[in-house]
């Protein structure tokens, strides 16, 4: 599937933009080149590829990122080829996630002439981190070292991955401190597929640090007791009956992990939180049938089902009988006026 939108959407594209493009080739899942013989005028071809990224990144469910090589003869596409490989595994791409060879004169360089990659200070941020209030500006220095590092030119990509376990050890220290674990927090997934997305650009790094603080900060802030973790998202579940709910959003309200969440809440009420939801929603449909005139289709939107179909299996499923059964059935014939009722 990525595949066809890619050939597609770069064709298409570059021939509005004027611009010639040979060749698609893909190199593996993930990764695409895409090959001009002419590029035309460089200036326009730069904006044109810079517009395709921010085009790819609104349509696309993860980030992408551009390298650019330098014009070559066609004798030397195999020289241009491998420069194009070493700036994906040493450089990070900046804010617009686009590198472009001509601006890395130290690519076959060893290191870069800004100089070598510093050590952080991670023990002035893990003492800072231990003062909730100072949560945002332990944030905002470690945002501002990463910025830093890379205007020097000495954020490559391997210096970025032995940040980010030093910073996944940072993490691990202050949640052991406020005697958390990791999954309670974090879901290992989600932490795993932003940590790689953060690989492509400074802007994803900086954006992947926030994240990290955002939610350590949300934790720290409705650390509670178990039963007062199931407590609230029972209120919420009864509160919310008639919207879409699932196990993510109840996990995030309480800045907690779904899997935690899903956990306690089963060790807690002896229920899955998908099995409460469809039993707070069919108690409250067998409220509306017996109270009410309202008709089953509205009732099951009521509480939650956009499937008439769905709502009727479930309710069937829980209590043995359909809607309109249950209604038939509970719901006393009124008196006759006149008539005496025995």
């Amino acid at each position: 599937m990525f595949n066809f939108v890619i050939r597609n959407i770069t064709t298409e594209f570059f021939e509005k933009k004027q611009q010639v493009m040979d060749a698609v080739v893909q190199v593996s899942d993930y990764e695409w080149v895409l090959i001009f013989c002419s590029a035309g005028d460089q200036e326009a071809f730069l904006e044109a590829s810079g517009e395709l990224k921010k085009y790819l990144n609104k349509i696309l469910p993860q980030r992408s990122c551009m390298y650019i090589g330098e014009a070559r003869p066609i004798r030397e596409t195999a020289t241009g080829w491998k420069q194009i490989e070493l700036m994906e595994k040493k450089i990070l791409p900046g804010k617009d996630g686009i590198l472009r060879e001509r601006e890395i004169p130290y690519l076959n360089e060893e290191l870069p002439k800004g100089g070598c990659y510093k050590t952080p200070p991670w023990e002035v941020w893990q003492k800072s981190m231990n003062n909730s209030q100072e949560m945002d500006q332990v944030c905002q220095d470690i945002c501002a070292f990463l910025g830093e590092n890379f205007d020097q030119g000495v954020l490559t990509i391997e210096s970025l991955e032995r940040f980010l376990k030093e910073l996944g050890q940072l993490v691990y220290g202050y949640l052991g401190q406020q005697q958390m674990g990791f999954s309670q927090v974090f879901e290992s997934r989600e932490f795993d597929r932003r940590e790689r997305d953060s690989y492509h650009s400074l802007d994803a790094a900086v954006g992947f640090v926030q994240w990290v603080f955002e939610t350590l900060k949300g934790s720290a802030g409705s650390r509670k007791s178990q039963e007062d973790v199931v407590t609230q998202v029972k209120d919420y579940i009864e509160n919310h009956l008639h919207e879409e709910l699932s196990r993510g959003l109840l996990a995030k309200m309480v800045f907690l992990s779904e899997d935690y969440v899903s956990k306690l809440f089963k060790a807690t009420t002896g229920m899955s939180i998908p099995g409460y939801i469809a039993a707070r929603r069919i108690e409250k449909a067998k409220d509306y049938l017996s109270h009410s005139n309202l008709p089953v289709s509205r009732i099951a939107l009521e509480v939650g089902y956009s499937n008439f179909s769905y709502f009727s299996k479930t309710f069937r499923d829980l209590t043995g009988m359909t809607p309109n059964e249950y209604r038939n059935k509970t719901v006393k014939p009124k008196t006759p006026p006149g008539a005496s009722a025995e």
